[in-house]
């Protein structure tokens, strides 16, 4: 017995060993584009030190690097901002999130380093935009997987940018796109697609954890459609359970559009309050994974990139969709302050 105790010994120091030293290696997990065909190939070195984590974590309970490493381990405290849930005036459900702090990133590879981020209040779509409100709007729809129900795809991010329009207008709110150079007015009061930033911050839902490659969110066959789960299609919009703000398919389903442009060292660079990204660059970001992707890639720090199909005819993809945000209006800001102030 005691020299198989010295045997497991001597292999849980292995195990704990690699799995420190490849999170330390240079990696591309948060830098593929998700339409990349060869995005298997690209992610199988670091599946490899995913299981060696995984199986550490599990079975020996082993802790986070210091501080000064690649993984810096959060506190996971749940502190769920105030909201209050809404609808628009086309009908469409939205929740007012009130802003915050919280820290942004993981601090491996280009979610890092970990930095605390402030966001002012947001009104943001309850739901993945669905191919409903597509045909409300008299827009076509390409979608791959025809439902009404289910979230619009095969749609490039120029294309969300312009239905950010059209829906500002139908609901008579002031357009933030330039539909010549895509620039965004954020102080229009229509809608436009959410930085960065502001899609962590509802994703987290108040969760300050760290969330590294190797740690998918818990219970996420609840909350999102993936891989596991997806049968190989999207799923309706609302099907998984919404999270502690009420937003659904935050994580899964299809990858949304954030208005940001991408670069690998944003956080390094960009600043503390509502950062909106690179003024330039030949990508844009989408969060939150898709129904093809497994769960290592569902969670609310990874980062994706693809081109934006602004200025040539790059093709859509049957994973991407999107939500949109907007700034509030003085009367729902007092409604959302009214709405936590009564005993």
């Amino acid at each position: 017995m005691a020299r198989f105790d010295r045997r497991l010994a001597k292999l849980v120091r292995a195990i704990r060993e690699c799995a420190v030293e490849s999170l330390m290696k240079p990696s591309r997990l948060g830098q593929r584009d998700l339409g990349n065909r060869n995005r298997h190939r690209v992610m199988k070195p670091a599946k490899a030190s995913i299981v060696l984590i995984a199986l550490l974590w599990a079975v020996v309970g082993c802790s986070a690097p210091d501080s000064g490493t690649a993984l810096p381990a959060g506190d996971g405290r749940l502190l769920v901002p105030n909201r209050l849930a809404l609808n628009s005036a086309s009908g469409v459900p939205v929740v007012l999130v009130e802003g915050g702090e919280f820290p942004m990133g993981s601090g491996v590879d280009d979610e890092g380093p970990i930095h605390t981020v402030t966001v002012s209040s947001f009104v943001i779509d309850q739901f993945e935009v669905r191919q409903s409100e597509l045909a409300e709007l008299q827009i076509p729809d390409a979608s791959h997987f025809k439902a009404a129900d289910r979230p619009v795809e095969m749609i490039r991010w120029s294309e969300a940018a312009l239905v950010c329009n059209a829906r500002s207008l139908a609901e008579g709110l002031e357009p933030c796109y330039d539909e010549l150079t895509f620039a965004c007015d954020f102080d229009a009061s229509g809608y436009r697609l959410p930085t960065e930033a502001e899609w962590e911050y509802a994703a987290r839902a108040g969760d300050t954890g760290a969330f590294p490659p190797g740690r998918p969110v818990p219970q996420l066959s609840r909350e999102a459609c993936y891989s596991a789960n997806a049968n190989g299609e999207t799923m309706v919009t609302g099907s998984r359970s919404a999270n502690a703000l009420g937003l659904h398919d935050m994580l899964g389903n299809v990858a949304e559009w954030c208005n940001d442009v991408y670069a690998e060292d944003t956080y390094a660079t960009g600043g503390p309050t509502n950062p909106r990204g690179p003024e330039a660059g030949p990508y844009r970001v989408l969060r939150g994974g898709s129904w093809k992707l497994d769960a290592e890639d569902l969670r609310v720090t990874a980062r994706f990139r693809d081109e934006p199909g602004i200025d040539d005819a790059c093709f859509a993809q049957d994973s991407y969709g999107f939500r949109m945000v907007r700034r509030p209006s003085d009367e729902e800001l007092e409604q959302l302050s009214a709405s936590h102030s009564q005993p």
